[in-house]
């Protein structure tokens, strides 16, 4: 031992051969492999866990996105289903004005012309109303007309003349009848009067 150690400082090495230096290398090999095999394993771990909270918080964020558009979806498919039900009502009724201007708005000008070129200077009328309406007008329903009538309100300043004027509306080809509804003195030479016109089936 004392010529090692003496031969040991005159070489200058620190080398020292034994007889367990093969059993330490592998023992420190083996100690190696499995420190760095624990390490792999945390930090492959941990970077999987973190992939997974990344992908969790994406996932969370878009399936908010998407829960937010499916409901905003639904909204902007009832209010359309809504759209196109007023839509078809509103055509409906549209159609049916239409169809009733057309059919009645020649005749509606010949009886109102008719009927005011024979006006006395004495009558006023307050009222014309072609084919009035036999109720109100209520959402669903149909409308209802007085079908083949026209009613009139007004003013009468002289009884003579407003019954001269309603003896030559009784003559008219287009008149069947003149129905008097209501005659009465509102003021001084002054009478109300509201007549009904039923009109022949030509």
């Amino acid at each position: 031992m004392p010529f090692s150690g003496a031969l040991q400082t005159v070489l200058k090495t620190n080398k020292v051969q034994t007889n367990f230096s093969d059993r330490a290398i592998a023992l420190g090999g083996d100690f190696r492999q499995r420190r760095f095999f624990n390490l792999f394993l945390r930090m492959g771990g941990l970077f999987i866990l973190g992939l997974l909270l990344v992908n969790f918080f994406f996932f969370n964020h878009y399936f908010n996105k998407v829960a937010e558009l499916s409901q905003l979806s639904q909204v902007n498919q009832s209010t359309k289903n809504q759209i196109l039900k007023l839509d078809e009502v509103v055509s409906k009724k549209q159609k049916m004005v239409d169809d009733l201007l057309k059919s009645n708005g020649s005749k509606t000008s010949y009886y109102a012309n008719e009927i005011m070129q024979g006006l006395p200077n004495s009558v006023l009328l307050k009222v014309f109303n072609y084919q009035p309406l036999l109720k109100r007008v209520k959402e669903g329903q149909d409308i209802q007309l007085k079908d083949r009538t026209i009613y009139i309100e007004g003013r009468s300043g002289d009884s003579q003349i407003y019954s001269d004027w309603i003896s030559r509306l009784e003559r008219k080809d287009w008149v069947s009848k003149v129905n008097i509804l209501d005659y009465g003195q509102a003021a001084s030479k002054v009478s109300d009067f509201k007549i009904e016109i039923v009109l022949t089936d030509d």
